[in-house]
């Protein structure tokens, strides 16, 4: 996805371009009364002028565009937990409000499914963790899960609710904790409904949902969990799967060459504390989930575009 912060830069240079031509010109009529008495050269210069200042401004705008599009790639490595604010606050508008405000691009959703087909933010099956209440989600209707609230007084977020607020303006690391037929449709549907395709990436521990999911969206990355190594070498000689993402203890230099030789991205979670994050940048990780998304996302930009550039 390109970032909306390059592109808004280009648009700055552009306008800058267009005004600094009409600004030339008006310096240009404004003082025509001077050229004919201090001759050509003096509106020569008023005109010369004027476009130095348009471009050193244009070249500043185009600095800071070039700036904003790496300080994107850079944390573009970097997944958000289920936000920024930790376990009482997790899968909330506080939560992602705040891992963007840090730098996020990347935003991660575990999506359950209610009764009738709703599919809700949730780690866990059931609401007791997040709010106090013992019912799985499935048990219950999207009317009754929207009546909950969490420990922290926010509401259980459908994943609707989350795409209508932030749009196009991030990536969502989408999570199916089920990988049944019924949440597998649930999430077709709603993904086409938005037109998101372009904006996910899929993850799941069942390699049999992310297959299912590739019929239908085959662009859209792919990213298969995992807490043991044979469904790491499993996943190596499936087509379909873009990323494998372990569990730190996973993170070796032989699981990262294996990954890598297969032409897959090496994922880790829950990589917290700048040794750990630089640790993970030094061996190659390509991307982490991580509850720290501003050190995160300052240590890509500080030391991991050296180190990533030199690999």
């Amino acid at each position: 996805m390109r970032s909306k912060r390059f592109t808004l830069g280009l648009c700055i240079i552009a306008a800058l371009l267009i005004n600094g031509a009409l600004l030339a010109w008006m310096l240009y009529d404004r003082n025509q009364g001077l050229e004919q008495e201090a001759g050509s050269a003096s509106a020569a210069e008023y005109i010369s002028e004027a476009a130095r200042q348009v471009s050193d401004t244009a070249g500043k705008a185009r600095a800071e565009g070039e700036e904003a599009a790496a300080k994107d790639q850079a944390a573009r490595h970097v997944y958000a937990h289920r936000g920024s604010s930790g376990a009482s606050l997790e899968h909330s508008f506080t939560a992602y409000d705040e891992a963007i405000a840090d730098g996020a691009v990347m935003i991660e959703q575990d999506i359950v499914i209610s009764a009738d087909g709703i599919l809700f933010l949730s780690h866990d099956t059931n609401a007791y963790r997040m709010t106090g209440d013992s019912r799985a989600y499935a048990d219950m209707t999207g009317a009754e899960i929207d009546q909950l609230r969490t420990h922290a007084g926010e509401k259980v977020l459908r994943l609707s609710e989350v795409f209508d607020r932030y749009g196009d303006s991030v990536t969502y690391v989408v999570e199916l904790k089920s990988s049944d037929q019924r949440t597998v449709d649930a999430f077709t549907a709603l993904v086409q409904q938005y037109g998101n395709q372009d904006r996910i990436i899929a993850q799941c521990f069942d390699m049999e949902a992310l297959r299912i999911l590739e019929r239908t969206f085959p662009d859209m990355p792919k990213l298969f969990l995992s807490k043991f190594q044979d469904p790491i070498d499993q996943a190596l000689d499936e087509p379909y799967i873009d990323i494998i993402s372990v569990e730190d203890y996973l993170m070796t230099e032989d699981n990262i060459r294996k990954v890598h030789d297969s032409g897959k991205m090496f994922s880790a979670w829950t990589l917290n504390g700048e040794d750990t994050i630089r640790r993970a940048i030094d061996m190659g990780v390509d991307t982490y989930f991580t509850d720290d998304v501003k050190t995160a996302v300052s240590l890509e930009e500080e030391y991991g575009y050296e180190k990533r550039s030199g690999q």
